[in-house]
C-alpha cells in the first residue's frame, strides 16, 4: 500500500541498488529484521526513518536512498501490524531470536 516493495523488493528480500551504501551498495531486505531489531526498535525506525546511510567509501558520494519516516502516515495500529508482519518474515531459525 505504501510502496515499500519499491525499495525493499518483492517478498522483502531487498536488492535495489544504493550506490556507496555500507549495506553492500544495496537497500537491505526486511526478511531478517527480527535478527537485528526488537519490535520496539522497529516501531521507532519506521516512525522516524533513517536520516543518514553509512558509506562504503567515506570520500565517495552520499548514497541516494534512505528510509523515510512513516510516523505521520501510519496509525499506531497499522504500525504495530506492520512490525508483526516484518517479524513474521524471519526465517524459522531466527524467529524469537530477540
Amino acid at each position: 500500500q505504501y510502496g515499500c516493495v519499491m525499495c525493499h523488493g518483492a517478498e522483502g528480500k531487498g536488492g535495489r541498488e544504493n550506490p556507496n551504501a555500507e549495506t553492500s551498495g544495496k537497500i537491505p531486505g526486511v526478511v531478517k529484521a527480527a535478527e537485528g531489531y526488537t519490535e520496539a526498535e522497529l516501531v521507532r525506525l519506521i516512525r522516524r526513518g533513517t536520516s543518514r546511510i553509512g558509506k562504503t567509501d567515506a570520500s565517495g558520494p552520499v548514497p541516494p536512498y534512505r528510509m523515510p519516516g512513516w510516523g505521520d502516515r501510519l496509525t499506531d495500529d497499522q504500525l504495530r501490524d506492520l512490525v508483526k508482519y516484518l517479524i513474521s518474515l524471519a526465517p524459522p531459525t531466527t524467529k524469537g531470536w530477540r
